[in-house]
């Protein structure tokens, strides 16, 4: 599949429905971002397309202090009323070093929120049913911490630790009623499916 947008033609390497309207996809392109220091590297692109205009609208094209790249394909969900895709992408701080960052867009207008800021060490999130952050999986690459911090009533706990320079634990998403959520955890040679929660 090959989409026509922006400065021409490129190859989609994922698609997914958002709602009966529209589609959201994933490109990739190989290149050095202007103004990042960084290398020569793919990185993935996604667009929203609404199926009956044929419209294509890029996503994280309007935030600012950000790349307009996601790091994984984007989750969609229809929040209060409004069509949501949840992608998470590269924001910088003041010291301007990236962090893997949560983003809400909204499908039909292509307007962009910051959801949840990362840090240095944040490997991926997870959304509850609101459309905000409940789960942060962070993870030292030098020491092989990880940790899988829960956003409950007072704030943001770490309420699961583990050690593991390979194979180490990954969230899946959330619990069966949106206030938790389930990891899988190294189980001598298999994977083991957990629940945590804030409380």
């Amino acid at each position: 599949v090959r989409l026509r947008a922006g400065a021409g033609e490129t190859a989609i390497r994922g698609l997914r429905w958002a709602g009966e309207e529209h589609l959201v996809l994933v490109s990739r392109v190989t290149g050095s971002p202007l103004d990042v220091m960084t290398a020569k590297r793919d990185w993935m692109l996604a667009y929203a397309l609404a199926v009956d205009t044929g419209k294509v609208t890029p996503l994280l094209r309007d935030v600012g202090g950000a790349m307009n790249v996601v790091l994984d394909y984007p989750v969609t969900r229809s929040v209060g009323g409004d069509l949501s895709a949840f992608a998470e992408g590269i924001s910088f701080d003041d010291q301007g070093k990236g962090r893997r960052s949560l983003y809400r867009v909204n499908v039909r207008t292509g307007v962009s929120r910051l959801v949840q800021p990362g840090t240095s060490n944040t490997r991926d999130w997870v959304i509850g049913p609101d459309g905000e952050a409940i789960g942060e999986e962070v993870y030292d690459g030098r020491s092989g911490r990880w940790t899988l911090r829960i956003k409950g009533p007072d704030g943001w706990r770490d309420v699961e630790n583990a050690t593991a320079l390979q194979d180490r634990p990954f969230v899946l998403g959330p619990g069966r009623n949106g206030d938790s959520v389930v990891y899988a955890a190294p189980n001598g040679g298999g994977w083991t499916r957990r629940e945590a929660r804030a409380d």
